[in-house]
């Protein structure tokens, strides 16, 4: 079984150590509380109770994080970056919540909870998403320290990331694909604007802020897309059936298989590009001029061995 083999890959190499997100994860929380809205009149509100709902729901601060480990990376500190993090998860949140719409990937459960529009209605999460997505923007210009053209230029770099030649482009491709209209070349780039572009910009953000060097910017930004294209393709692998026995995409599209590197090429193909990728991603730190590599190289172990 697909699942079988899958496990048995990610057996066959391990690290002694190990990177703990914990540390990271309570940075990210704690100022995400900070910057969200203090008063009860805000709070009595639904938009930012759904805000709040989807915002504190489980999640990994993947994507947070990888802001924080690239300031690092090339000198910088953590702490310093954090509104940019912060802003970084409003938006990643902002895209589950609309992913997980009806007229989307019509999820009713988001990390083991109801989804924000099962819990609050349609409307209250499309704005809740809108006012993550608006808010970003104006969180990074209102507290993000640093020179006012290099915040700008990080305002641009994200806005980019997540509009139409970004991840709103990805997903608005995705939504057309469908196995035997779909090539490899086109899931390879539906991969990298849905999945990899808000990571690279992630990335790209808090090296800018740090200081980076276009060099150490350019190994963040190859790096970044191999671990976005990592990040999807075991996300296919997870699942472990192939597409055609997707539920969800056979209700949405009677007769239609929603296209993926699994079910287009199969698990042998996933494996495969997998171990081609990671090395790839693992040459781009190892020649890199990069000053603290070893987290990222940890986290890229993390990511390939994950289990959801």
């Amino acid at each position: 079984m697909i699942g079988n083999r899958f496990r048995e890959a990610r057996l066959k190499s391990s690290t002694v150590n190990k990177l703990d997100l914990s540390a990271y994860k309570q940075m990210i929380d704690e100022a995400l509380n900070k910057f969200l809205p203090k008063s009860k009149a805000d709070y009595s509100l639904p938009v930012y109770q759904a805000m709040n709902y989807s915002l504190f729901s489980g999640g990994k601060r993947l994507r947070p994080t990888l802001t924080l480990l690239a300031s690092e990376a090339v000198g910088g500190q953590s702490q310093n970056v954090l509104p940019t993090a912060c802003a970084v998860e409003y938006l990643h949140t902002y895209s589950l919540i609309h992913d997980d719409l009806p007229c989307m990937d019509d999820d009713d459960l988001r990390r083991g909870q109801p989804s924000c529009h099962k819990k609050f209605g349609e409307a209250i999460a499309v704005l809740a998403g809108d006012a993550l997505l608006t808010e970003a923007f104006g969180l990074i210009a209102s507290f993000q320290p640093g020179k006012p053209e290099t915040v700008l230029d990080v305002i641009a770099k994200l806005a980019e990331a997540v509009g139409s030649k970004g991840m709103i482009g990805g997903q608005a491709a995705d939504i057309n694909a469908w196995l035997g209209n779909t090539t490899e070349e086109q899931l390879e780039l539906i991969y990298k604007n849905k999945t990899g572009a808000l990571m690279v910009a992630a990335l790209e953000s808090g090296a800018m802020l740090a200081g980076g060097s276009p060099q150490q910017l350019n190994s963040l930004r190859n790096y970044g897309g191999y671990l976005g294209m990592i990040f999807q393709i075991t996300d296919d692998l997870i699942d472990e059936l192939p597409v055609q026995l997707d539920k969800s995409a056979t209700e949405k599209s009677p007769g239609k298989l929603r296209a993926s590197f699994l079910g287009l090429l199969g698990d042998k193909f996933c494996l495969d590009y997998l171990k081609r990728l990671e090395c790839q991603a693992r040459d781009e730190l190892r020649e890199s001029q990069l000053v603290n590599k070893d987290k990222l190289g940890m986290l890229l172990e993390m990511i390939v061995r994950r289990r959801s």
